[in-house]
């Protein structure tokens, strides 16, 4: 046998991909030591993601102290990658299942610290924020990270609280006004970019051109993430502004909804 390649993920819950390809590697070594072994670690959004993304492109992981799924203190981490631009945020490594160990209760779990590695993140100055979700001992639908942020969940008595999975029915009102501004630059679009657009858009079909009333019109459907295709509202909905083009002689421009 000349080649092997490890491709593993996680094992819930207890071992990383990396740790996997480490074991694999050394027992394979033992029955074939001459053969060239290749550690391809992969990762769901789980544990071990951080680690897969590190091993995939140049970066490094910071250590923080943030809170565990009981809001006891703990040190998590997450990567950076493209030169600092962007962060990788694995909510396992501060409310996932091996945290947890024997005390296991969506109810009372939170994900407060990766809201704080968030943050954390978001203070250093990326530009963009991965956040892996998988392998989460929680049920809180990311309450616990937006308090961490800032916001504010307040029951029906008007008492500020950090709502769990157990009392996500008591949130009558939330306040979003003290969110962090240091998210700003990652929420707070200013330019639509290629790139951003091309986050946003699953696939475009291009139909055939086609001649109606002696004018060349072709369709184009574009398809989202998410919500698909959706149709435009009809031009007499929609604001007239005064829109000039400068065009060569002989050609002509105009604005229509496909119908």
């Amino acid at each position: 046998m000349n080649k092997i390649v490890l491709i593993p993920d996680s094992f819930k819950g207890t071992m990383a991909s990396t740790e996997i390809c480490a074991i694999m590697r050394e027992q394979i070594r033992k029955y074939y030591p001459e053969a060239n072994v290749v550690s391809i670690p992969v990762a769901d959004g789980g544990e071990g993601s951080v680690d897969c993304f590190l091993q995939a492109a140049p970066g490094k992981k910071e250590t923080v102290k943030v809170k565990n799924p009981f809001f006891e203190d703990m040190q998590g981490f997450y990567g950076l990658i493209d030169n600092g631009k962007t962060a990788v945020v694995e909510m396992a490594a501060c409310a996932g299942l091996p945290l947890v160990e024997d005390r296991k209760d969506p109810m009372k779990a939170t994900t407060y610290g990766v809201g704080e590695l968030i943050l954390d993140a978001a203070q250093k100055g990326v530009k963009k924020i991965i956040v892996g979700l998988g392998g989460s001992a929680t049920n809180d639908g990311g309450c616990g990270a937006a308090c961490a942020a800032g916001v504010k969940f307040y029951n029906e008595s008007g008492e500020s609280f950090i709502p769990t999975g157990g009392t996500l029915t008591k949130i009558e009102r939330i306040d979003v006004s003290g969110r962090d501004k240091t998210l700003n630059h990652i929420t707070d679009l200013r330019q639509l970019t290629p790139e951003i657009v091309r986050e946003f858009i699953d696939h475009i079909v291009v139909h055939h051109a086609e001649k109606i009333q002696g004018e060349r019109v072709q369709k184009i459907e574009i398809y989202y993430n998410c919500i698909g295709a959706f149709e435009a509202p009809s031009m007499e909905d929609l604001p007239r502004p005064q829109i000039k083009l400068d065009t060569r002689k002989g050609v002509a421009i105009s604005y229509s909804h496909a119908s």
